[in-house]
């Protein structure tokens, strides 16, 4: 049986290097420590399934150019990785811009209608927009970018209740934010204390296994 340890792993280190990316960059993106990543392009050990699939979508190949052997990282997959970068920016621009058309069309109904200029909708428009954006962000984007995502979600929906309503003077529906902003920090801060101690862990069952 053909042993696909250093197959994979040479393929991981080829595939990192064409992105200009250090072992400890490549951890920090991921959420993992930088020897889980130095383990598995030495061959050492081998990422599960499920960080096999994450490293794919991260670089833009297939599971089945990890394996084989005759295939070799090129400038092609360079070029692929970056088009690929390219339609994800460009289809998460389109929902975005769906969004603010359809609050544009909601607006110009309204006005054309009853005569009257709801320009709110366009404020409510940011928060779907940061929604829509965190979406995205959640399947291709960045980890890094998750927390900032969920705070300019939440202000800017606190912001938009208060203009919403703003005849009412409601402004001390900002303290509801202080809180809040300080729940996304620590439970961000959760998650990738988490995902320190799997990989550390992932890694202390392997020496484990070697003893």
């Amino acid at each position: 049986m053909k042993n696909l340890k250093p197959i994979i792993a040479a393929k991981l280190a080829a595939l990192r290097k064409s992105k200009h990316l250090t072992q400890a960059q490549l951890a920090d993106k991921l959420g993992y420590s930088d020897k889980a990543v130095s383990r598995w392009e030495r061959g050492d050990t081998l990422p599960d399934i499920d960080v096999l699939y994450e490293l794919c979508s991260f670089y833009g190949v297939s599971l089945d150019f990890l394996v084989d052997e005759n295939s070799e990282v090129t400038k092609d997959i360079e070029r692929n990785s970056a088009a690929q970068r390219g339609n994800k920016i460009a289809l998460c621009t389109l929902a975005i811009t769906t969004v603010w058309l359809i609050a544009t069309c909601i607006v110009a109904y309204i006005n054309i209608y009853s005569n009257e200029t709801r320009w709110q909708i366009f404020i409510w428009a940011l928060p779907a927009s940061c929604i829509v954006g965190s979406m995205f962000n959640h399947y291709w984007g960045k980890r890094k970018l998750v927390a900032l995502l969920q705070s300019m979600t939440m202000w800017l929906f606190l912001t938009a209740v208060y203009i919403q309503f703003l005849e009412y003077n409601i402004w001390m529906i900002f303290i509801i934010g202080v809180p809040s902003q300080i729940m996304i920090i620590l439970w961000q801060h959760i998650k990738s204390e988490r995902l320190k101690y799997k990989a550390v862990n992932s890694e202390d069952n392997f020496d484990e296994e070697l003893i």
